[in-house]
């Protein structure tokens, strides 16, 4: 049984999203915005799907 997920991590640069959905794992990266990085993580979570995930990750380098 495989869990739905995403995974974020805001870097300086870009920020890094991961989704897991029916065992099918999708990467995408979006600009970061300095002054605002809940704005790519929405944008990127937005991207794959964020609604019925299981799991949702975050992590900053």
């Amino acid at each position: 049984m495989s869990r739905d997920m995403l995974a974020v991590d805001v870097g300086g640069t870009f920020t890094d999203v991961i989704g897991v959905r029916a065992g099918k794992i999708e990467a995408i990266k979006v600009p970061s915005r300095r002054q605002e990085p809940e704005l790519s993580v929405i944008e990127g979570a937005a991207a794959l799907g964020a609604e019925g995930r299981a799991v949702f990750n975050h992590a900053s380098t």
